[in-house]
């Protein structure tokens, strides 16, 4: 039976037999070319995750504005795996329902408060105000660490989310819109940038994954991710589908060869996939009834929709029916209500986050990827319909 995988991140054959063939040296240095000039960056370290990505850039952001991280008290749980892998205190802003970005009275009190390094996420591929932001950060010595692994697609002012900040992450991980089967990068900008980028790559772990192992995971996410597979991909325990969880860190590792092979291909082929999402979030949103609330970007802003959020009046726990549609609930808890995560938050913390308790009680996302049809979407709205 038909079950739609609520994110997809597509990669062909012959890209896969690149990533198994080519000598790693070789593949990572095309890589890091590819990813520094299409993301105007003056220096790339590649790691294995976009969390180890964000943990390096941390510490990168530590040299010269070191103390508290200020970080969206909702968002994907690897934020505070990465945050666990520092020894610094964290203030968490709130989250806007109606834009996905910072809400911007709690994102000043934290700065007033004293956080000097702080994350922001373009959260599902909606954009982020970056001026505003940029503006309030300089005001007090901060510095933005711009978090774009959801942002495959992303733009604001016609710039692409992984070019703004002088520090920026970008994730390859398997349901990011543009993947390598794994890894991350972290684009480092300024004078000292490849100094701190040699530094950074000498420190970092052995891969873990060989390109025999990497071939096979490979595969295998291609395979079950089609609708007439998925569905049993999805009952496989070990495979976490569907799961948000949170991971302890561990020590960053370098890219494996195989991974930085397809990066290229994985870039190149962004822009169709992006047009998809794109054309699809536009189809389902005019479905979406008045009754439920759709966050939308500000006018300067375009979205990637790795997923369509969607925010009902009341809880809804996707059943069967909908996760055969590709529906999924958003992250099911607070960064603040994570298991010791309370432990990581500065003692004098007192931002209630009424928007992100208010998001892991309620947001949904609908399926944008290139492997929906027009069945799907017009099933999507049927469901829609039924909560006017």
């Amino acid at each position: 039976m038909r079950h739609v995988p609520p994110a997809l991140s597509p990669i062909r054959v012959r890209d896969l037999a690149q990533g198994v063939l080519q000598r790693r040296v070789g593949a990572l240095s095309s890589a890091r070319r590819e990813i520094a000039e299409r993301f105007d960056a003056d220096a790339v370290v590649l790691c294995d995750s976009g969390t180890s990505a964000l943990a390096l850039a941390l510490r990168v952001a530590e040299l010269t504005h070191p103390g508290t991280v200020a970080a969206p008290g909702y968002g994907c749980f690897d934020i505070a795996t990465a945050l666990d892998a520092t020894d610094a205190s964290v203030r968490l802003y709130d989250i806007d329902p109606a834009t996905l970005g910072p809400d911007l009275a709690s994102f000043h009190r934290v700065l007033a408060a004293g956080a000097r390094r702080v994350i922001v996420a373009p959260l599902y591929g909606s954009p982020l105000e970056w001026e505003s932001l940029q503006t309030r950060c300089e005001a007090v010595g901060a510095i933005l660490i711009e978090d774009a692994a959801q942002g495959s697609g992303a733009e604001w002012k016609g710039r692409a989310h992984g070019t703004l900040g002088k520090l920026s992450v970008l994730s390859f991980g398997r349901g990011k819109g543009r993947t390598a089967g794994g890894g991350g990068a972290l684009l480092i900008r300024g004078k000292a940038a490849h100094d701190l980028a040699h530094a950074l790559t000498k420190d970092l772990q052995p891969p873990s994954v060989g390109r025999i192992g990497h071939l096979v995971r490979m595969v295998g996410q291609q395979v079950l991710s089609q609708p007439s597979l998925f569905g049993i991909a999805a009952r496989v325990p070990g495979l976490h589908v569907g799961q948000t969880l949170y991971r302890p860190p561990a020590a960053a590792r370098a890219l494996a060869g195989a991974e930085a092979a397809m990066i290229p291909a994985a870039l190149a082929g962004e822009a169709q996939e992006v047009a998809v999402r794109r054309e699809h979030a536009g189809r389902l949103s005019e479905l979406v009834p008045p009754s439920v609330l759709l966050p939308q970007s500000k006018p300067n802003g375009r979205g990637g929709y790795l997923r369509l959020p969607i925010v009902p009046s009341r809880t809804i726990r996707p059943d069967q029916r909908l996760r055969r549609l590709g529906v999924a609930a958003g992250y099911p808890r607070t960064l603040a209500e994570l298991d010791g995560f309370q432990n990581r938050l500065a003692e004098d913390h007192r931002e209630e986050l009424p928007g992100a308790r208010l998001l892991a009680e309620r947001l949904l996302t609908l399926p944008t990827h290139s492997l929906v049809n027009g069945a799907d979407i017009r099933r999507l709205g049927e469901w829609l319909s039924e909560l006017r």
